[in-house]
């Protein structure tokens, strides 16, 4: 368990590092079907499997780098509900219901507690949500494309 969190604290500062100095970024999902994702901070643009997608600027908020959530709907088909009376997002991934709001560090992954590193954001009407989601929670790896 120390192992793994160490990694994906390595795997963290690494991206940070990364974007923070406009290298790209490689998402990649570890099943058969690869999918790759190059973005870079306060960029309206990204790279999906070589495609250019207009997305909303990722960037840095409470040390941790901001993604938008339409990113993970679309390039790697995450289901997603919205209870708005609840005021939750419940995403659907491979076999995981992960469920969290806006403004709370705290998510449900198939209804066990994880904190986030940093609360999921509405910024101009978009929800954006920590980079670390995809590797802690949802279990794609991140590597630096240097």
């Amino acid at each position: 368990m120390i192992q793994r969190k160490w990694q994906v604290f390595c795997v963290t500062a690494m991206l940070s590092a990364a974007l923070m100095t406009n290298q790209s970024v490689l998402a990649a999902e570890s099943s058969a079907q690869r999918v790759e994702v190059k973005l870079k901070l306060n960029t309206a643009q990204a790279k999906v499997n070589g495609q250019d997608m207009a997305i909303e600027q990722p960037y840095l908020s409470q040390d941790t780098t901001m993604i938008p959530l339409s990113l993970l709907t679309s390039a790697f088909g995450v289901g997603l509900q919205y209870d708005s009376q609840n005021q939750m997002i419940e995403l659907s991934y491979n076999g995981k219901v992960i469920k969290l709001s806006a403004g709370s560090k705290q998510a449900w992954v198939n209804s066990s507690p994880v904190t986030l590193t940093a609360s999921p954001e509405v910024k101009s009407g978009k929800t954006m949500v920590p980079l670390t989601l995809l590797t802690q929670v949802m279990g794609l790896q991140a590597i630096v494309d240097a």
